[in-house]
Parts: C-alpha cells; structure tokens; sequence
C-alpha cells in the first residue's frame, strides 16, 4: 500500500519505498505442498462423498485409488506422505 503526500504546490509526492528482494523460495514446491496437503487433509472424503452420490465410474475409480489398501501393493494416496517427507526434505535450507 503506497501513502502519497501532497506538497503546497499541489503535486503528489510519492514516499521513497523499498521494495523486499525476490524470494528464493522454488514456487514448484510450494504448489506440490499444497496438492499434497490437500490429499492428506482429507481430499479422498470428497471423491468417497462423489462416488456414492453419482454412481459416476471415474468417480468410483478414483475413491477406490484412495482406499488404503491390504500388503499386496500401494495404491496412489499411499504416495502423499511419502510426498510430505521429500518437499520438507527439499525446503531444508
């Protein structure tokens, strides 16, 4: 927010601002941490509630996707805390 002041002359005078340095955060593993946290704070509840209300298949496959699966594999939401653990990894400076 810039504050101008107006002098007796009548013009605007703008204060000397100081801009901050551009950030040296990788914006990529920003976007990945919020995917992720999506995930895990409860995003498969969306598709379980999606599936069950429309019966749509893709809605189904991906619930199913979700579903924490017995020892005989993984399945895609088994990777988000793996994915947790390697961005807290990366952003260690």
């Amino acid at each position: 927010m810039s504050i101008a002041t107006t002098d007796h002359s009548g013009e605007t005078a703008s204060p000397n601002v100081e801009h901050a340095a551009p950030s040296q955060r990788v914006q990529s593993i920003d976007v990945l941490r919020g995917f992720d946290m999506f995930w895990i704070s409860g995003g498969d509840h969306f598709f379980d509630a999606l599936a069950v209300a429309t019966s749509w298949i893709w809605a189904i496959f991906i619930s199913r996707q979700l579903a924490h699966s017995v020892w005989a594999g993984f399945s895609f939401f088994q990777t988000f805390f793996q994915t947790r653990i390697i961005v807290i990894e990366c952003t260690f400076e």
